[in-house]
């Protein structure tokens, strides 16, 4: 079967026809997955969980190019170990296109962990839980190119629950269908630690991130050239009840927010060139050197004074200071 490592004996007679021997151990390496093992074939895209899995170390290792996993819906499981993975894309391996889907991942030191120097690497993501590890459920840790996460539930990890903290550029990230709630840290944190790297396209979609111990969402980055984050759009965010702010942006440009209940806001750092619509929330904080617009939707409905709807009508509205607005 397969997973397995294989003892053989090999003979062989030397030139002087004297007999040798030598024992060999060999592995196999299919596409079925039945215990935690290294994934090493390079444009494989049909590893395929086969039952639950568990470990005390790493428990998938992927150190191979254009693979696709597939856990059909079962569980990784771990037992807390430091620097243990449920799945990991480790540092030295020249990925390029990693799919990881319909899996559960739970009890590892983090949940998925990429951490790769490829220039041009692309991690997708999609039907993933991750909770209860002991940092990060999710975390991209460098690696240049397009991410996309969809449809994840990272919640409960005594880190973060989406941790993005690359150190080189990424010109794409696409999160959406998300769900990160009750982590000991952020919700999602998005920041780029080293100067004069960007994401240039960050968006994201129907995200709830509520009851963290820190920010719902947190992106910008600890930089002192360009902006870290440019033309990044968040649409359909819902996040409350978080220990700090709803919502954190640093370092942004020309970042929209959309459709968003985020209970409170905070914008530092030259964030310049960002706007708000229809856009929920109690308190901001935006810094002397950041700019924002803020727009409601606003919709005027005029009735006569038997309640009935008038058409065609003028409306004209003040604001409390008596100035025109339309």
């Amino acid at each position: 079967r397969d997973d397995l490592t294989y003892t053989g004996n090999v003979f062989c007679y030397d030139y002087f026809g004297i007999p040798n021997s030598k024992t060999v151990q060999f592995s196999v390496d299919t596409p079925e997955i039945r215990i935690c093992r290294n994934l090493t074939v390079s444009n494989r895209q049909n590893y395929i969980l086969m039952n639950n899995i568990g470990s005390s170390k790493t428990c998938l290792d992927i150190q191979a190019n254009n693979i696709t996993l597939d856990g059909k819906g079962y569980q990784i499981v771990g037992n807390r170990t430091t620097f243990s993975y449920g799945i990991l894309v480790s540092s030295g391996h020249s990925t390029i296109v990693t799919t990881v889907l319909n899996v559960s991942i739970g009890n590892f030191y983090d949940g998925f962990s990429f951490n790769s120097n490829n220039v041009d690497a692309h991690i997708n993501i999609n039907n993933v839980n991750s909770i209860d590890n002991e940092e990060d459920g999710v975390r991209i840790n460098s690696g240049d190119g397009i991410h996309t996460l969809f449809a994840i539930n990272s919640s409960q990890n005594k880190r973060r629950g989406i941790f993005i903290g690359t150190g080189q550029s990424v010109s794409k990230a696409n999160l959406t269908n998300i769900v990160t709630n009750d982590n000991l840290e952020d919700g999602i944190n998005i920041v780029l630690r080293r100067s004069f790297f960007q994401i240039s396209n960050l968006s994201m979609f129907n995200i709830i991130s509520q009851n963290n111990h820190r920010y719902g969402v947190n992106v910008g980055g600890d930089v002192t050239g360009p902006y870290a984050l440019e033309n990044s759009l968040l649409e359909n965010v819902l996040s409350k009840n978080n220990i700090n702010l709803g919502l954190n942006i640093f370092f942004c440009h020309n970042c929209s927010t959309i459709d968003s209940d985020i209970s409170s806001l905070g914008l530092t750092d030259s964030s310049g060139d960002n706007m708000f619509l229809n856009v929920s929330y109690n308190t901001e904080s935006v810094d002397s050197n950041s700019s924002l617009t803020r727009i409601w939707y606003y919709k005027a409905y005029a009735n006569d004074t038997t309640g009935k709807n008038v058409s065609n009508a003028n409306i004209t509205a003040y604001n409390a200071s008596n100035t025109y607005q339309f």
